[in-house]
């Protein structure tokens, strides 16, 4: 059988190299080998043999042997798969074997369906008419073939390259190497499953798969596109995802946010922002920042895989991707907001789990079906309330900081505004007036006089002076149907989120990212920025905004009633400040989730200090 055949030859391979093994980075790198196929081998008998099979606790010692003792239990495991195939194939002698094609597949997955089931080194074409086939390894496991386009395992590589060996890759496919961003960019035009495998220096495992992985061009200097949404696995997904929509960046070409080289800085390349939460192409052997680090799992990493596979779920090109995520994003949005609201409507858990799983046609229908749902729903509940008597309140009142601009005022201060006269009383905010508008302020801090380390039931009615430092309310907010985007992927990784607080955890991580954030926020796991967190706190408890700084000290967030505008101003520590308007459709929704849209136009505003328009 063709299967066999490799396995020979591939053990003829190892054995010719041996010769040449010299020194303990060799035998690491064989042992390593060997280990990777005695789990092969083993995962094909629980599938073909399992009457064959070995325990997991038999193999586990297996791999913890000496090499010699491993090539032995290699060989013997090679034996045991030979006659279980064997046996196979006199059951079934009538049935033909699978042959692999003669023309070069386009990626790892091919190979698997056309048969391969031993991992190793193979060569792969994605696009014959832009490149010529290249060698990579290949991992066979889960029902997928990955093609691996980083492994590290014995720092016998130096990863510290600059952009051009990047672009086209280094190293070699049988021990440590990097696939080259070009290869990558042509394996990921189509949708792509993303598995990392990490092995910390305590010997602690552990992997995770993403659905939507992918990379732009050289032109978009290869930036980065990987989100949470399905995402599968032990090891925390944040600290990658943190990285999404950042460009690559090395020690000769600069393109994160940082104010110095965040490549140069921490020994090694990287979707760098400013700077990581992981940092897989660092300094090998390293424990301190420069290193081979994930954020929230390990300071030290001794193994690396970062591999891909066709992603089955999702068919279309990788442009798609954003929009299929965005309509999911949406309809678990509505989800919510009909169990709050209508839960005789709502769909059950499995229902919404399955519409979210279907292509983007689908996916569309859905959509606008659970929107006229939301219409029957809140037309319901208007009607059941139509016998309410409104609140009578006088007709000077603005409804917010817009109309009373128009009406001429220029002098930013307290004001009273009463957006929906028939569901609630004028309630005070601070106006903002500048470039044109009258901005109606939601949140503001800049002395540390008021504590934002409060309770759903605070963060829902509100808390401080208008005056002073304070927060509007969630409820305030949402009645008055603000529009905007923030279009930073630092606030714009928290769209689709529920809000949480201390004593109220809605969002995705193992713990509470309120409690250990010390804030409240649409967090998560946790965050890329935490503006009510914890004044002068530093570190992860602070006012932060991941790629700006670490310590705020001054924040605004304000919004322009119906005109689909929103801002945001920031002051660090240094006193530098930032102000961005952004452009497009956020959606404010109870009990507090928020949606945007596709893209957004974003303009930087020359800096100012807080108080100067």
């Amino acid at each position: 059988m063709v299967h066999f055949s490799f396995l020979l030859v591939l053990l003829f391979l190892i054995s010719v190299t041996n010769a040449d093994i010299v020194g303990p980075a060799d035998k690491a790198q064989e042992s390593f080998v060997y280990r990777q196929h005695i789990f092969v081998i083993h995962r094909l008998l629980q599938k073909e043999c399992p009457d064959l099979l070995r325990s997991k606790r038999q193999v586990a010692d297996d791999t913890a042997m000496s090499l010699e003792v491993t090539k032995i239990v290699y060989d013997n495991l090679m034996e045991t798969l030979r006659k279980c195939r064997l046996r196979e194939s006199q059951k079934s002698a009538e049935k033909k074997p699978t042959t692999v094609s003669s023309s070069v597949p386009k990626d790892c997955q091919q190979l698997y369906e056309s048969g391969e089931r031993v991992s190793g080194v193979y060569s792969i074409d994605p696009f014959p008419e832009e490149m010529q086939p290249f060698p990579v390894w290949c991992d066979f496991f889960d029902g997928h073939g990955w093609t691996v386009f980083q492994k590290r395992f014995d720092g016998s590589l130096d990863f510290y390259r600059n952009w051009a060996e990047y672009q086209s890759g280094f190293g070699n496919a049988a021990k440590e190497y990097w696939l080259g961003l070009d290869k990558i960019y042509a394996l990921t035009k189509s949708n792509q499953l993303l598995n990392i495998y990490v092995k910390a220096s305590n010997g602690a495992t552990r992997s995770g798969t993403w659905q939507t992985f992918f990379i732009r061009n050289e032109t978009d200097n290869y930036t980065l596109t990987v989100n949470d949404a399905g995402y599968n696995g032990t090891l925390p997904s944040y600290s990658f995802s943190h990285h999404n929509g950042m460009a690559f960046s090395t020690k000769d070409k600069d393109n994160d946010v940082y104010p110095s080289n965040c490549a140069v800085n921490f020994h090694g390349a990287w979707w760098y922002s400013g700077c990581y939460r992981s940092n897989l192409n660092g300094k090998y052997g390293e424990s301190d920042k420069p290193g081979i680090r994930w954020y929230e799992f390990s300071d030290e990493l001794t193994e690396t895989v970062m591999r891909v596979t066709k992603n089955a779920d999702i068919v279309g090109p990788a442009n798609q991707v954003q929009e299929l995520f965005m309509y999911r994003q949406q309809i678990f949005a509505i989800h919510r907001l009909l169990q709050n609201e209508c839960p005789d409507l709502a769909r059950s858990k499995r229902e919404v789990s399955d519409d979210t799983g279907m292509s983007l046609e689908v996916m569309k229908i859905v959509y606008g079906s659970l929107m006229e749902t939301l219409k029957k729903c809140r037309l319901r509940e208007s009607e059941n309330g139509a016998e309410k008597k409104p609140i009578k309140v006088s007709s000077s009142v603005p409804k917010d900081c817009q109309q009373l601009y128009e009406s001429g005022k220029r002098v930013s201060g307290v004001y009273s505004i009463d957006p929906l006269p028939q569901s609630m009383q004028p309630f005070p905010v601070w106006c903002d007036f500048f470039d044109g508008h009258g901005w109606t302020v939601f949140q503001k801090r800049f002395d540390g006089s008021l504590d934002f380390y409060c309770s759903w039931a605070d963060y829902q009615s509100g808390f401080g002076n208008a005056a002073k430092e304070y927060w509007l309310g969630s409820s305030m907010v949402n009645e008055g149907s603000y529009n905007g985007m923030l279009a930073s992927s630092m606030f714009s990784y928290h769209n689709g989120m529920p809000f949480s607080t201390k004593d109220k955890d809605n969002d995705v991580y193992g713990s509470k990212c309120a409690v250990y954030s010390h804030g409240g926020w649409w967090y998560r796991s946790c965050y890329r920025s935490n503006l009510n967190g914890k004044y002068n706190a530093g570190g992860d408890q602070g006012i932060q905004w991941v790629g700006f700084s670490d310590e705020l000290t001054d924040t605004v967030m304000r919004v322009i009633l119906e005109q689909k505008t929103s801002s945001v101003i920031m002051t660090t520590c240094n006193k530098v400040s930032w102000h961005i308007i952004h452009f497009y459709g956020l959606a404010w929704n109870k009990p507090g989730c928020f949606r945007y849209g596709v893209k957004a136009n974003c303009m930087a505003v020359k800096p100012e200090r807080l108080g100067e328009k």
